[in-house]
């Protein structure tokens, strides 16, 4: 994958030198022999949102282990949901039957009866999870381990969702990062310059919206990823051009 990223779901035939790419899609990767030391291949300039996983079923299943064997929907094969329906639901034995199908239409096949539950992975909170009515009898279902490196905890409240979360008792889940993936180029190759170029412009342009409510922290971890040198380095520039220019304003 010299001049590819390969996404796990996707490979382009041009020259590709960055892609945005959930986190979960290494485990991906791996589960399905798509590139061998993919983990030191790939590196991380950025991590841009975090995505969680929200597992919605309908009534009578409570628990995640109830969930083998049954139905669920989990977004086509070029979306977040596809790739983390892969790796989390991985231990579900026997395996379910996997759907196509995103957003409102996956919420639909459950709420019909065409499905026994959905998994749904995007920015909380998500506007068609909002909307569903209280009397639908759709609920979370609990996420506490995934079964796979990339994944971090996190909680879905009754703030996020407050016709799904009942009682003021947040849902445990699991959230993947939505990071700016680069071939992991060794310093002191040619090739290095690109990362390097990618991750300058991409810092310094994020940088400056630091003031905005959502703005990215440029500093942020990835669980299973390592952050390329070049972004590392250009973190650091950053940083120290920050510091002096907060420095000048004090003197001045």
């Amino acid at each position: 994958i010299r001049d590819k990223l390969v996404t796990g779901v996707q490979t382009c035939a041009l020259p590709i030198y960055a892609a945005v790419v959930p986190a979960d899609t290494l485990d991906y990767m791996a589960q399905n022999e798509l590139g061998e030391g993919v983990e030191g291949n790939l590196a991380y300039v950025v991590r841009l949102a975090s995505l969680d996983l929200h597992l919605v079923a309908r009534r009578g299943i409570t628990r995640f282990e109830e969930l083998a064997g049954k139905t669920i929907v989990t977004g086509t094969t070029l979306g977040n949901s596809f790739v983390a329906g892969q790796t989390v639901l991985a231990g579900l034995n026997p395996p379910p039957r996997l759907l196509a199908g995103d957003g409102a239409s996956a919420l639909h096949a459950v709420a019909s009866g065409q499905a026994d539950a959905a998994l749904i992975v995007g920015r909380k909170p998500l506007a068609e999870l909002r909307d569903v009515p209280a009397e639908s009898g759709l609920h979370f279902i609990a996420l506490a381990d995934g079964g796979a490196s990339h994944y971090a905890p996190s909680l879905l409240t009754a703030e996020d969702y407050p016709q799904l979360v009942t009682g003021g008792q947040p849902v445990e889940t699991l959230s993947t990062g939505l990071v700016l993936a680069v071939f992991n180029w060794a310093e002191g190759t040619p090739q290095f310059e690109r990362p390097r170029t990618i991750a300058r412009a991409i810092l310094a342009a994020l940088a400056r919206a630091g003031g905005e409510p959502d703005a990215i922290n440029l500093a942020a971890e990835v669980p299973g990823w390592a952050r390329h040198a070049a972004a590392s380095e250009a973190l650091s520039e950053l940083s120290s051009a920050t510091s002096t220019t907060s420095e000048q304003a004090v003197e001045n």
